[in-house]
Parts: structure tokens; sequence; C-alpha cells
């Protein structure tokens, strides 16, 4: 794929190395918005909730790594809840992940698949989710 300059320094800022690979998913998923996206679409409704841990370094750094274990709260009626802070940050975090990068990724996938989610031949009844 093609990145724009803007969308190429979104991938090195976020450790994107030119091995393609992403040294770490978690600081990478926090600052994207998608682990939001995660918890607040399948996780949290489930009770669940995953949660990245943020260590301050001596030198002014920060470390990020997924804590580790699922927060558990399906015993709770409602599952899990962002506040309203919360909520609007990571909505404003994954629309401009969404808008640097993502809905050109999508539409990208369909254009050469012809979908975007990848679904079985097998008819599924998905009208729960």
């Amino acid at each position: 794929m093609n990145l724009t300059p803007t969308q190429q320094l979104l991938m090195e800022a976020l450790g994107r190395s030119e091995d393609g690979k992403i040294h770490n998913g978690a600081e990478y998923l926090l600052k994207t918005g998608l682990l939001f996206e995660i918890n607040r679409r399948i996780l949290h409704p489930l009770g669940l909730a995953m949660r990245v841990v943020i260590e301050k370094q001596e030198d002014g750094t920060s470390e990020y790594s997924f804590a580790p274990y699922l927060f558990d709260n399906r015993d709770n009626e409602v599952g899990e809840l962002f506040d309203e802070d919360t909520l609007r940050g990571g909505e404003q975090c994954l629309l401009e992940f969404m808008e640097d990068f993502g809905v050109g990724k999508m539409q990208e996938r369909l254009r050469h698949l012809g979908f975007i989610i990848q679904r079985s031949q097998e008819p599924v009844r998905y009208e729960h989710i």
C-alpha cells in the first residue's frame, strides 16, 4: 500500500518499523483508538475490558504494555462503561486514525477483495451484533 506522507509519519510515530512490524502493539492500539473501539463494541457489552499499563521511565519516556489479564465484570448487568470524557477522547482518537489511515485501507481492501469484513460462505445470523 502506498502511504501518504501524513500516514507514513503516523505509522512511524506509532512504532512501525521497516520490517512491517508494530513493535509495541499496546501503544499502537491505545493511541489509534482501536483498543477503545474493541472495548466499546465487543468487550464492554460482554462485561470484559482490555487495558494498557503505562509506566513512566526516568528518562521521560513511557513504556506501554497490556495488563496481564482481561478485566472481568461479567456479573454486572450492564458490563463496562466509559466515563463521558474518556468516551469523547476515544471517539476523537479513533476518528482521526480512521481519517488518516483506516478509511483508505478499508477502501483498498474492498477494491481488491470485493469486501471489507470477511465472512464464511455458510449463512450466519448477525442480527444480535
